[in-house]
């Protein structure tokens, strides 16, 4: 017997990086699939050119969204890593202000 999961049951089930990691691969592989769609209907000379160049966008369309997806999960990971890498940093900016507040900032006039 098959039991159908959905993405909430998944996120349930994994630990977050995992499901991350899954859902990754998930989009990966639909991007491919998409190409090798879209390269189906292209070769394909029995579909109405219309109805071709319609099919063909509509692919492409879901494949940007996904792509910007992907883009999106991969700079929250980063964001994550950094964050795990130095927990109490600070900006740069702050760090050279916080470091002797008794000291002046020096100006450079001639920039």
């Amino acid at each position: 017997m098959k039991v159908s999961m959905d993405s909430r049951t998944l996120s349930a089930l994994l630990s977050p990086q995992k499901n991350e990691k899954e859902r990754v691969t998930e989009i990966q592989k639909r991007i491919e699939e998409i190409d090798k769609e879209i390269e189906a209907i292209r070769k394909n000379s029995s579909i109405n050119p219309k109805q071709k160049v319609r099919m063909i966008s509509q692919l492409y369309m879901e494949k940007i969204k996904l792509m910007e997806e992907l883009r999106r999960k991969k700079d929250s990971s980063d964001q994550k890593e950094r964050k795990m890498e130095h927990p109490h940093a600070k900006p740069i900016r702050e760090r050279q202000i916080a470091d002797d507040p008794n000291k002046p900032i020096a100006i450079d006039f001639q920039a």
